[in-house]
């Protein structure tokens, strides 16, 4: 039987997709802005299995935007407080927090066993890692970034081109937000997006674009899909 929270995902899953959640493990790389609001859906969708990765803690800084960042967490374990709120919103879920940075000496390890990697890092240099380790293991990836009112989600197969293939490794380690800034709403658009096209994937209920790269532009209101 399925409980009955999850009775308005199955209008648009149906019983087969959510079974399927079930039975999934995401590992979520980043808790930070993209990160927490990606953890929140995928646990209230009911992702069976969720590892969640971060060696970052929160600051004051973090609570314009970030939806795991409280007055009272100042200097805790972002993977940590990640792992306690999927507990408090959904104890069917099993959660692992890893409270270190996704390094090439850990990163093989972490995607053991993985469906789906979700990329919610603020740094290139870790996401290369990231990408690399997916090609290893053949885990395919979402990708997420933002700065300012712009975002943009990647949706990449082990054997596809990514953007970094695009900008031919030229890209600095921080993006745009260090200028733009981050206002509270981006974050919660493009985790939300990154999200959607995971639970869409893990659950077969569409086709995912692959090797494909959105931009979305909140100040105009604007969305374009680019084939890599």
């Amino acid at each position: 039987m399925i409980p009955r929270r999850y009775d308005r995902n199955i209008a648009s899953l149906g019983m087969e997709g959510q079974e399927r959640l079930f039975r999934c493990h995401v590992l979520v790389a980043g808790c930070g802005g993209l990160g927490g609001v990606v953890v929140e859906i995928l646990a209230r969708a009911g992702v069976g299995t969720l590892t969640l990765v971060d060696g970052d803690v929160f600051s004051e800084s973090n609570l314009n935007r970030q939806l795991l960042a409280k007055e009272d967490n100042f200097g805790r374990l972002k993977a940590e407080a990640a792992e306690a709120r999927v507990k408090e919103i959904n104890g069917h879920v099993n959660v692992w927090a890893v409270p270190h940075m996704l390094t090439e000496d850990n990163c093989q390890s972490l995607l053991a066993g993985v469906d789906l990697a979700i990329d919610a890092l603020d740094s290139n240099l870790a996401r290369a890692v990231l990408y690399k380790g997916c090609k290893e293991a053949k885990v395919p990836v979402i990708h997420g970034a933002l700065g300012g009112m712009i975002g943009q989600v990647g949706r990449y197969r082990p054997w596809e081109k990514t953007h970094f293939d695009v900008f031919e490794g030229s890209l600095p380690d921080a993006g745009i937000e260090v200028a733009a800034g981050t206002p509270s709403f981006t974050p919660y658009v493009i985790g939300a997006l990154e999200a959607a096209e995971a639970i869409k994937y893990l659950a077969e209920v569409e086709e995912i674009r692959w090797g494909t790269l959105t931009l979305v532009d909140l100040a105009i209101m604007s969305m374009e899909t680019l084939e890599l």
